[in-house]
């Protein structure tokens, strides 16, 4: 089973073991949920990093900044504040790391990477090339 597998089967367990589940008796695996419902797993899902996997990690911390952030945020930041940024998440990995604090360091370099990734993002939206975070160099046809 891949880390990707391992990752969806223990959102679904959570899902399984939410209190008051109702699943037909002919299909015992199947959930019924409300939208409220679906929507605070999914949310739960990206609010918990992910530590065992670093790709499965880093995308679901990607979704959590974008989540938390907004994408205004990101076109916004500069060349610059992208290259501070993704070094100030890699210095709090060091930083757990020379303290000895393993946790914290793998949900750094995770957060970094995921950084990273939305860097990659707003380089591919920035027609102009220079990453001056301004809306005005967007492609609009970009694909996030």
């Amino acid at each position: 089973m891949s880390a990707l597998d391992d990752a969806i089967e223990r959102r679904w367990q959570s899902i399984l073991d939410m209190d008051d589940r109702n699943s037909p008796e002919e299909y015992p695996d199947m959930v019924l949920l409300t939208f409220d419902e679906f929507r605070s797993a999914v949310t739960e899902a990206i609010n918990t990093p992910e530590m065992d996997s670093f790709t499965d990690g880093v995308m679901v911390e990607a979704a959590h900044q974008r989540e938390r952030w907004g994408e205004a945020h990101d076109r916004d930041k500069s060349a610059d504040a992208w290259f501070w940024l993704v070094g100030y998440l890699s210095g709090k990995a060091l930083r757990a790391a020379i303290e000895g604090d393993r946790e914290k360091a793998l949900h750094h370099t995770i957060s970094a990477a995921a950084a990273l990734f939305q860097w990659h993002e707003a380089i591919k939206a920035d027609t102009s090339g220079h990453g001056v975070g301004t809306d005005a160099d967007l492609n609009p046809e970009a694909k996030p």
